[in-house]
């Protein structure tokens, strides 16, 4: 009782803290707008004036975010919203425009995962013939390999361009699976398409076979159910919630989010792309017209 208690009070606690970031975004487009229609009716002739200034200011913010160390995509969105909408951008930017030290994850370090020496022996030997083949490839594979990023050969792809047929080839290697299944997603949706699969991930785990499942808290907020994630932890699946959004209720962290879509199956078969676990990924139902990905 008590943990269903905790779960109730968890799942609470999250869409509070949801809904209560979004409506700080909506306050500040909305304070954007009064403060355009409030210069406009009582400044009258000087508004263009006041609003230039305040222009001015978002202007020299967004030029001290471009002196800012940091990644581009990062710097280049909020000088994009402060030059827009110089007052929702400089409001937004005070809540969630900080130092980044103070808005790093607290991440457990991840040590290096052994590599065998005769692994590595056979990537050099591909590194060394492909470089013979494409001087240019061969630069990028021995770059990678500095990362331990070994170099294979023999290896097939196969291009899914739309969810059905993804679903399918995915059940189909999950039932072969042998040692492990490694699953990441942004979204993991009940219906259709995850019974299926939970079918098979139970079963498998049933066989001894070892399943992580990584899911995105923000992206499953309304699309899984605490009995469906019950059902999942049961069947002898490890889960892990990332960036839990209830611990950040009195912070404005929760948008670090995962929007991985990957799929490893005993290190032989692995899917990546944009398709999350649902059935409006397959086609079977449709929120958002017909979906058209890629995998």
């Amino acid at each position: 009782m008590g943990r269903m208690s905790h779960r109730n009070q968890e799942r609470t606690e999250r869409r509070i803290s949801a809904a209560a970031s979004l409506m700080l975004c909506a306050l500040t487009v909305l304070a954007q707008i009064a403060v355009t229609l409030l210069l406009t009716r009582f400044l009258k002739e000087k508004a263009s004036f006041v609003y230039g200034f305040l222009q001015l200011i978002g202007a020299a913010v967004a030029i001290r975010v471009y002196q800012r160390s940091g990644s581009p995509s990062y710097k280049l969105s909020w000088m994009c919203l402060l030059l827009i909408l110089p007052v929702a951008g400089m409001l937004l930017f005070c809540l969630w425009g900080g130092t980044h030290q103070a808005k790093q994850l607290s991440l457990k370090p991840v040590p290096p995962i052994p590599q065998r020496e005769s692994a590595k022996m056979l990537s050099d030997l591909n590194q060394t013939a492909l470089t013979r083949r494409s001087p240019a490839w061969g630069r990028l594979a021995a770059y990678l390999q500095k990362r331990q990023f070994w170099l294979y050969r023999n290896t097939d792809a196969a291009y899914f361009g739309e969810g059905e047929s993804f679903f399918r080839d995915l059940v189909e290697h999950l039932r072969q699976a042998e040692t492990y299944i490694f699953m990441e997603y942004y979204i993991l949706a009940e219906g259709t398409v995850w019974d299926e699969i939970f079918a098979v991930l139970k079963e498998r785990a049933a066989a001894g076979v070892e399943i992580h499942l990584i899911i995105d808290d923000f992206g499953t907020l309304t699309r899984l159910s605490d009995g469906t994630l019950q059902a999942i932890k049961d069947a002898g699946i490890e889960v892990e919630i990332f960036n839990p959004v209830h611990r950040y209720i009195n912070r404005l962290y929760f948008n670090y989010r995962d929007h991985r879509k990957i799929t490893v199956i005993d290190g032989y078969v692995a899917y990546a792309g944009g398709i999350n676990i649902g059935d409006e990924y397959a086609n079977r139902i449709e929120r958002f017209g017909y979906w058209k990905d890629s995998t």
